[in-house]
């Protein structure tokens, strides 16, 4: 038997610590919260802390305009070349869009509006008469004619068949061609400013009114289970919801054997958490967990993950007593029962379903016994029937089936025993825990009753083996322990032989040897993945030593299709397992190795 201790970087600590729903259950022990790093299992929920939500938001401040002459400058020579595109664009490319829309436009105050005219402007002369004459000198005035009265800025006939000097008529037409020109520049530009202050409105961060096509959250407080629905757990107790929560950390409370934060899964779009307790003497409390996610591959791949942490109890205190197959309740369902085996038993039963992109976990834990799983699922499938519309998945069909089955795949070594298959020796302390998976088998002479060396004999194309410890137990003796071997045969009929083979071999082994009793012997038998089954005998076999001395062995042998499993026990004085625990471990072993090729 392999019976070293594991590496240090192995050895799984005890999980007394992990937060167990006790509080609401009035057992010994506060609830508390779980201290747990996110990759650590809850032992239980703690349904007395919880968090809040929190929003905040943001805005952003447009520049005001800083270049260009629009903020007080005189007005520009009209007989300057007129501004292009490109420079306009260059000056005012910071223009305040909050601040400089059509209202600013339009406006008359130079403030608001950088081409309304400036007071000073008001008061000049006419662009007209700051125009200087061109052309030649002037006649003398006529007679009569007032020295105060305003020369013409071009010359024109005094008698018929005079002509126009040229030169005045070529300074004319230029002259209207510039104010021309810029009227039309200014008029572009104008434009032009009013369309970019407009975009830049329309691209403004001010927030708007969420609309009609905005989709609703996948998960809200509608989504959980009520004090009304809570009656199907129990009709003659009183329930209430005591605590409610939209966040998920460290602190928060938890289902039995899951972590709360898990790594390498999928984020879920939006959580809630409900606790709910009842007034029976019972302590019976419930535990309702909701992730939405924002695709269904999302939601499969989660509900996978946890259905790998109840179906095993990895690194938890808790034993996973009972498996249970569930047809009808949304797209996919599973159930266990678990149990807590502290100086008073706590008891939980968990239900997990899922519908579309949303997954449910409904703990409900109780001390002295455990709620029926048919009244979890219950309530699960009216939770299921809120959800299923707004989640896209299916809801719970009318004819819902809940069957005894074995847990859903779990632990650490497909095909072999979870952690959380075998149960505590000592009530209140003690963890099991495998050591790494190997391909030498070494059990010695097992308990010298079985008559073949596993390591040697003929027929299997793989051999592993595993050992499994008690951590944290100090009533525990000196390599106490767990061996398991599977064998995988070429067909299913060589494996029956070899467990025959076996079987026969230890139940005939007080008529070969003198030294040995097998006082107690059962059978197992159950159903495995997809309907196989699962047979083989289990026995309790000691060995005299002389002198009062005896060794006590516990072990063995069944068949799961092609493989052969054998297990041995070295149990000292009263450290031991009951027959019927035995029986189950064994029951297990042979089910766990149909979950793997």
């Amino acid at each position: 038997m392999l019976r070293g201790d594991l590496p240090k970087t192995d050895r799984p600590g005890a999980r007394d610590d992990q937060t167990v729903l006790r509080s609401e259950l009035g057992t010994s022990g506060d609830l508390g919260t779980s201290g747990d790093s996110p990759s650590t299992p809850h032992r239980g929920p703690d349904f007395a802390t919880g968090a809040g939500a929190s929003a905040a938001g943001s805005s952003t401040a447009w520049s005001k305009p800083t270049g260009g002459g629009h903020s007080g400058t005189p007005s520009p020579d009209l007989t300057a070349p007129a501004p292009n595109r490109g420079d306009v664009d260059a000056e005012d490319k910071t223009i305040d869009a909050a601040s400089l829309g059509k209202a600013r436009v339009d406006s008359d105050d130079p403030e608001k509006n950088p081409f309304a005219p400036r007071p000073e402007q008001k008061e000049k002369k006419s662009w007209k008469d700051r125009l200087p004459l061109v052309g030649k000198s002037e006649p003398e005035a006529p007679v009569g004619r007032r020295v105060a009265e305003r020369k013409p800025w071009f010359r024109v006939p005094t008698r018929a068949g005079q002509k126009t000097d040229k030169r005045n008529i070529t300074a004319a037409l230029v002259t209207g061609a510039a104010v021309v020109l810029t009227i039309v520049v200014l008029a572009s530009f104008f434009m032009w400013n009013g369309k970019r202050e407009t975009a830049a409105l329309m691209q403004s961060p001010t927030p708007t009114a969420k609309t009609t096509n905005d989709p609703a959250p996948l998960v809200t407080e509608g989504s959980l289970m009520t004090a009304d629905i809570s009656k199907s757990l129990d009709s003659g107790q009183d329930w209430n919801a005591t605590q409610t929560s939209d966040q998920v950390g460290e602190q928060s409370v938890g289902v039995a054997c899951v972590t709360t934060t898990p790594n390498g899964q999928p984020l879920p779009k939006g959580t809630f958490l409900r606790t709910l307790t009842g007034s029976g003497d019972k302590g019976t409390a419930a535990l309702h967990r909701v992730d939405g996610f924002g695709s269904t591959d999302e939601a499969k791949s989660y509900f996978q993950f946890r259905s790998t942490e109840i179906g095993g109890c990895q690194g938890s205190p808790l034993h996973v007593q009972e498996g249970y197959e569930i047809t009808g309740l949304g797209d996919e369902a599973v159930a266990v029962k678990l149990v807590l085996q502290d100086q008073t038993p706590e008891y939980h039963t968990v239900v997990l379903a899922r519908t579309g992109q949303n997954v449910n976990i409904i703990d409900v834990a109780q001390k002295d016994s455990s709620v029926s799983a048919d009244d979890v699922a219950d309530a699960a499938r009216q939770v299921i029937n809120r959800q299923c519309g707004s989640a896209a998945g299916l809801c719970s069909a009318s004819d819902m089936q809940v069957k005894d089955s074995m847990p859903p795949a779990g632990g650490d070594e497909p095909g072999f025993l979870a952690a959380g298959d075998i149960p505590r020796i000592t009530p209140g302390t003690g963890n099991w825990a495998g050591t790494a998976l190997t391909k030498e088998v070494d059990v010695g002479d097992g308990s010298n009753c079985e008559a073949v060396d596993f390591a040697t004999v003929s027929g299997p194309q793989k051999r592993q083996q595993r050992t499994y410890l008690l951590r944290n137990d100090p009533g525990a003796p000196a390599e106490f322990g767990i061996d398991e071997v599977v064998l995988t045969m070429p067909n299913t009929g060589d494996a029956e032989d070899l467990v025959s083979e076996i079987g026969d071999s230890i139940d005939g082994c007080e008529s070969r040897l003198l030294t040995a009793k097998v006082p107690q012997k059962g059978e197992v038998k159950a159903k495995g993945a997809g309907g196989m089954e699962v047979e083989g005998r289990w026995f309790t076999v000691t060995q005299e030593l002389g002198g009062n001395q005896k060794s006590t062995y516990r072990v063995a042998v069944v068949q799961s299709g092609t493989k052969v499993i054998y297990t041995r026990m070295n149990p000292e004085g009263d450290f031991d397992l009951e027959d019927d625990e035995w029986a189950r471990v064994n029951k297990r072993a042979g089910q766990r190795a149909t979950q793997s090729g």
